[in-house]
């Protein structure tokens, strides 16, 4: 039998195994996602972020989707401060008819992104898990 190194890791058969290199948080916060429709005219829609990453986040955007590889500017409004805007692509489209949702990448050159989204979602993840605690 051959096990490859994945499954030695995960400790367990059934046991899904985190490729990933750095955390995403299950953070939801309120997103504006614009790009250029195949008409040329702008194309705005709402949704709720699912969870983020170092460079990028996951999405849930009950309305309209934009195509794989699209670029798009994206708005992620905060509690404490003012929206954060940032570049991104599409990297992939969950179209699942009640609950469709998009994984974005944002652009590399986006310096800010670190400071004003990934950590700010890492700190109401802790957030979440302190008060998570508290439940009886």
């Amino acid at each position: 039998m051959i096990t490859t190194t994945a499954a030695r890791e995960s400790n367990a058969i059934n046991k899904p195994c985190e490729r990933r290199a750095i955390y995403r948080y299950p953070v939801a916060l309120p997103v504006e996602v614009q790009w250029q429709g195949s008409d040329g005219k702008p194309v705005i829609s709402k949704g709720t972020t699912e969870n983020i990453g170092l460079h990028g986040f996951f999405v849930h955007l009950p309305r309209e989707l934009p195509e794989v590889g699209r670029e798009v500017v994206i708005t992620i409004l905060r509690r404490d401060r003012l929206p954060v805007i940032a570049a991104a692509n599409v990297l992939r489209l969950v179209r699942n008819a009640a609950y469709p949702q998009v994984a974005f990448q944002v652009a590399p050159e986006d310096t800010d992104w670190k400071t004003e989204v990934f950590d700010y979602a890492a700190q109401l993840a802790a957030q979440t898990e302190d008060d998570s605690e508290d439940w009886f």
